[in-house]
């Protein structure tokens, strides 16, 4: 599923999908963006052992440490599936500021889109930046 969302996939959309969150996706995906379910977003990344790590997790791990503290902010937000609208409101700031940090957040990762920046995203434990925003 997240080969597809690489590949421009804007959602995912399980056939097991009750009717009233079928309609709530439908009109994310209609707002243009991207709907993943709950429990998607929630599943941890996988684990890599320290001693094997690859390449492109330690690219990964240096792209997010080129990231500011608001715009990690907004990362999570967006791996929590949240609207700009959303986000603005969950960080107290505008949502032209939201779509300014999502730029940033995509240059900076090297990302053609939001859901590729969550992919990203979902290569690394964010775990260990959002503790270093709540600080």
């Amino acid at each position: 599923m997240l080969d597809a969302i690489t590949l421009g996939a804007v959602g995912y959309i399980p056939k097991s999908t009750p009717r009233v969150a079928l309609l709530v996706a439908l009109t994310q995906i209609l707002e243009g963006q991207l709907y993943l379910p709950p429990d998607i977003m929630r599943r941890p990344a996988p684990r890599v052992a320290s001693a094997s790590l690859t390449a492109s997790a330690m690219a990964t791990s240096e792209r997010l440490a080129r990231l500011t503290e608001k715009q990690l902010a907004v990362l999570v937000c967006l791996t929590k599936g949240m609207s700009n609208k959303q986000i603005a409101r969950e960080l107290s700031i505008a949502e032209t500021t939201v779509k300014t940090h999502v730029s940033a957040i995509l240059r900076k990762l090297n990302a053609t889109s939001r859901v590729h920046a969550i992919v990203i995203a979902g290569e690394e434990d964010l775990s260990f930046y959002q503790a270093k925003l709540a600080h």
